[in-house]
């Protein structure tokens, strides 16, 4: 049978551990809580971050759509512009041409 002073002692470290355990426990619990506020100010961040990439894609879209409107609007008035072209170089070759035959005439007329 152990004595009491053996009995004590082991109390005593039993007690000292105890003490020892509660103080890591205590400590473990304190980064516990500083990771949970850290990981709490992440999820806010990612959630920030978030709506300005949703906010960003809406302003991307609507850029893309007004640029397609104004590309639709650009290409109907290059047709307008090639046809204009196209029409005043028949007109310009058919004026060509009259003044040609206009100066054949006067040339004509003046050897008559």
């Amino acid at each position: 049978m152990r004595s009491l002073g053996e009995l004590r002692q082991a109390i005593v470290a039993m007690m000292n551990r105890k003490d020892e355990l509660e103080e890591e426990n205590r400590s473990l619990r304190n980064l516990l809580d500083g990771e949970m506020e850290h990981s709490a100010a992440l999820r806010q961040e990612v959630d920030t971050l978030k709506k300005k990439v949703a906010e960003q894609e809406e302003r991307h879209v609507l850029k893309i759509q007004a640029l397609a409107r104004e590309n639709e609007v650009l290409k109907v008035q290059l047709k307008k512009y090639v046809g204009a072209v196209q029409m005043l170089k028949r007109e310009g070759q058919t004026a060509e041409a009259f003044e040609l035959w206009h100066e054949g005439c006067h040339v004509h007329s003046e050897l008559a």
